[in-house]
């Protein structure tokens, strides 16, 4: 059998001049391997460690086997649950953080709600156990601080957080 790609999509962005961009989508239900190569391969053929992610404007096909490194970046700023969070996720290397918690040597980025359903597929594929747990403490963390700003009036400031506030949303776990 042939090495099967990382991920695979069920669709990918073309471009044509009369009509711009537009998603298009094999008539046969073939997947496209990284967005970019058209396969023989349908959503039924794949193993059972893929998993189906929505990464709009597309279902994608993630592979949980042979993960080299995953790190997860949420984000303080916006009164936004998911929206801004980041799971970086390495089949080759591990993964180099840059300032901010951003990376730029990862093979794929989920962003949004489909961080919880990766990470709780991972954890039930037994993927590093210590790595999930920080992550999910992050994400955590992150139900925390949005249930806080969710909860008050504070007129679209989302972006402060001191320590003292910091303080009052975990308690005595910071």
């Amino acid at each position: 059998m042939k090495k099967l790609s990382t991920y695979y999509t069920n669709g990918k962005v073309k471009y044509n001049s009369k009509v711009g961009f537009y998603f298009y989508q094999d008539e046969n239900n073939y997947l496209f391997a990284k967005e970019i190569y058209k396969t023989k391969i349908k959503e039924e053929d794949l193993p059972d460690y893929y998993i189906k992610v929505w990464l709009y404007p597309k279902f994608i096909y993630l592979s949980l086997k042979d993960i080299k490194d995953i790190y997860y970046r949420p984000d303080f700023m916006f009164n936004h649950w998911r929206k801004y969070d980041f799971l970086y996720i390495s089949y080759q290397d591990k993964l180099k953080i840059k300032e901010r918690g951003y990376c730029d040597n990862s093979d794929i980025v989920i962003w949004g709600p489909e961080i919880d359903n990766i990470v709780n597929e991972l954890e039930k594929y037994d993927y590093d156990k210590l790595k999930i747990k920080e992550i999910k403490s992050l994400m955590d963390k992150k139900d925390k601080w949005f249930d806080y700003w969710d909860k008050h009036d504070w007129n679209g400031n989302y972006s402060f957080t001191s320590d003292e506030i910091w303080k009052e949303i975990l308690g005595e776990e910071q």
